[in-house]
C-alpha cells in the first residue's frame, strides 16, 4: 500500500501542510484538489442550481472513438449469439444477433479451410450484423466471429468449433457429370439403339436389364431398368415428351409433371430444398429472403432497416453519393434541406445556409449570405 501524501494530526502545522498540498502550494502538484469550477471549465461536468440554490453536478457524456456519446462504462464483449451461415453459389452470408453489451466497436470474422481456430485468418471487420463472404462455387469453409469493444478489447469467439458453410457447385458441371454417366450407361445405349431381334429368353447380358422400345422410322421411344453388380440402379426413359397425369381426375386431363423439348413443366410442387442457379419468378412469397452479395430492386417497401449502409444521389463526394449513411450511423451529405414545419414561422437548413422565418418573413440568416 502506498504511503499517504497527507500529514496526519490535528495540529496547526498538519492542517497548514495539508491545505497547501490541496491548493498546490506545496509538493509536486499531483495531490492538488480539483474544484467544480475547474471540472466545469474542462467540460467534464455540468453544474446547475436547484430550487433551493443547491448545486447539482452531473458528468458530461464523453465522445467515443466513433463520435458517439455514452455515460455507460465500456464492458468486455459478450460472445456473439445466433451466428448463422447461408451458402449460395458465389458467396456465403453470415449473420448474428445485435450485440447488447456497452461500448461495442465492431465484429471480426475469421475463416479457415479446416475446423481449427489456430489455422483461421481474419477476413473482415464489420459494424453491421451481416457479412457476405465472396468465395468460389463448391467451396466449404469454417467461420468464427467475435466482438471488439471501442477500447480494442476482444471478447470470446462464438464457439470453439467453427461454423461450417458451403456454396453450391456449378450446375453446369453437375449437368456435365450426369451427361457422362448417361453416355456410359449400357441402359441408355440399349434404349438409343435401333430395334433388333432379341432372344425371348434373353442372354446373360440382359438378365439384369429390362427394356422396351418402340420405333417408327427414325423416331424411337423406350423405357428401361438396370441393376448391376457395381451398385448402379437406373431407370431411363427415351422420349422427346414425358407426361405424368392422374387418370382418376374427373376434370380435364392435365399433366402433374411433364418434360417437353428439354423443359420440365410442373403446375404445382412442394419442394423441401432446391438449388437454383437462375430463378425467374413473377411472384415470390417467403418468410425470409437472404442475399449473400447484393439485392437489386427499383422499389423497396419495408418497415424496419437494420444495420448496413445506404447511399443516395449518384455522383457525390461521399463514396460516389451525395448522401451516405454509414454502418456506424453517421450521415454525410452535400445536399441538405430541412424544414422544421410547414407554418409561416419555421427554421430551414438549405445547403450552407440556416434561415429563420417569422410570418413568412426572413428574420435570421446564418452561413452563406446572398
Amino acid at each position: 500500500m502506498s504511503k499517504s501524501a497527507f500529514r496526519g494530526g490535528r495540529d496547526n502545522a498538519a492542517i497548514i501542510e495539508n491545505v497547501e498540498k490541496l491548493t498546490g502550494q506545496r509538493g509536486d502538484g499531483l495531490d492538488r484538489a480539483m474544484t467544480l469550477r475547474e471540472l466545469h471549465s474542462l467540460g467534464l461536468v455540468s453544474v446547475s442550481r436547484g430550487a433551493r440554490g443547491r448545486l447539482r453536478v452531473q458528468p458530461v457524456s464523453q465522445p467515443t472513438r466513433d463520435g458517439e456519446y455514452t455515460n455507460k462504462p465500456v464492458s468486455i464483449p459478450d460472445a456473439p449469439s445466433q451466428f448463422e451461415a447461408h451458402g449460395g453459389f458465389g458467396a456465403i452470408m453470415l449473420e448474428w444477433s445485435r450485440p447488447t453489451y456497452s461500448g461495442h466497436g465492431y465484429t471480426e470474422i475469421w475463416r479457415a479451410d479446416v475446423d481449427d481456430i489456430s489455422a483461421a485468418d481474419i477476413v473482415a471487420t464489420v459494424t453491421a450484423t451481416v457479412f457476405g463472404d465472396i468465395v468460389s462455387p463448391g467451396s466449404t469453409y469454417f467461420y468464427w466471429c467475435r466482438h471488439i469493444n471501442i477500447n480494442d478489447k476482444p471478447g470470446p469467439y462464438h464457439d470453439r468449433s467453427g461454423l461450417e458453410a458451403s456454396t453450391s457447385g456449378e450446375l453446369g458441371n453437375i449437368i456435365d457429370d450426369v451427361s457422362e454417366q448417361l453416355q456410359s450407361s449400357p441402359l441408355v445405349t440399349e434404349l438409343s439403339g435401333a430395334i433388333a431381334t432379341i432372344n425371348e429368353e434373353g442372354s446373360q447380358a440382359y438378365r439384369d436389364m429390362w427394356s422396351y422400345k418402340a420405333q417408327i422410322g427414325d423416331i424411337t421411344a423406350g423405357i428401361g431398368i438396370l441393376a448391376d453388380s457395381e451398385g448402379r440402379s437406373q431407370v431411363a426413359v427415351s422420349a422427346s415428351q414425358f407426361f405424368v397425369f392422374d387418370p382418376n381426375n374427373g376434370q380435364a386431363i392435365a399433366p402433374a409433371f411433364a418434360i417437353d423439348e428439354g423443359n420440365v413443366v410442373i403446375p404445382k410442387a412442394m419442394i423441401e430444398r432446391a438449388t437454383i442457379q437462375i430463378l425467374n419468378a413473377q411472384t415470390i412469397v417467403a418468410d425470409e429472403v437472404k442475399a449473400g452479395i447484393s439485392l437489386t430492386s427499383p422499389k423497396l417497401k419495408t418497415s424496419v432497416i437494420e444495420g448496413g449502409q445506404a447511399g443516395f444521389g449518384v455522383g457525390g463526394p461521399y463514396g460516389g453519393y451525395h448522401t451516405r449513411i454509414s454502418m456506424d450511423g453517421s450521415i454525410e451529405t452535400s445536399r441538405l434541406f430541412m424544414r422544421s414545419n410547414q407554418s409561416s414561422s419555421r427554421l430551414e437548413i438549405n445547403g450552407d445556409k440556416l434561415q429563420a422565418f417569422n410570418g413568412n418573413q426572413l428574420a435570421v440568416v446564418l452561413g452563406k449570405l446572398e
